[in-house]
């Protein structure tokens, strides 16, 4: 019995009635666990990695732990860090959703130093529709969806952070 892969577009009921018996594949991607830790809380991170791990496997998924990394967001505290996991590296940024966060909420040099670079790569398109004699109002309609965009996309959670710790 052969099995076929079927696309939405692609879908029709003769292939739904086979598709029933059909092996099925899992695929996730992009697993954010967030733990908090404190001189009162217990670190559970090692447990938590391992309670996914568990998850994975009895879902039939396999888990690349040499992809995984962590990130140790730190605010204005003389503790010293969680002890690292063992088989996940610790890194000192990570991107999430488009957003760059760095183990300091204070510093975002990464995420708009990155944001800076993809904007000014959109502000050639922009040039080049003005050399060739688009109006102010589709220039300005243009900047608006390619570049202003840029910088609202997540500006809550950004922004928020920032004024949290600044008044905290």
């Amino acid at each position: 019995m052969s099995h076929d892969a079927i696309c939405c577009s692609n879908l029709s009921r003769r292939r739904v009635a086979s598709c029933v018996s059909a092996l099925m594949t899992k695929y996730a991607d992009d697993i954010t666990c967030s733990i908090p830790v404190g001189p009162n809380v217990n670190d559970t991170t090692a447990e938590e990695v391992e309670k996914i791990k568990v998850w994975a496997e009895e879902n039939l998924m396999k888990l690349n732990l040499s992809k995984t990394k962590e990130l140790v967001i730190r605010g204005r505290t003389t503790l010293l860090p969680p002890k690292p996991i063992v088989t996940i590296e610790r890194e000192s940024y990570l991107k999430l959703s488009g957003v760059t966060f760095q183990d300091s909420p204070t510093n975002w040099d990464k995420h708009f130093d990155e944001l800076m670079e993809r904007a000014l790569k959109r502000m050639r398109i922009l040039r080049v529709c003005k050399r060739n004699g688009c109006s102010v109002s589709d220039l300005d309609y243009l900047f608006n969806c390619l570049v202003l965009s840029l910088f609202t996309y997540c500006i809550r959670v950004w922004v928020v952070r920032q004024i949290r710790y600044l008044d905290g």
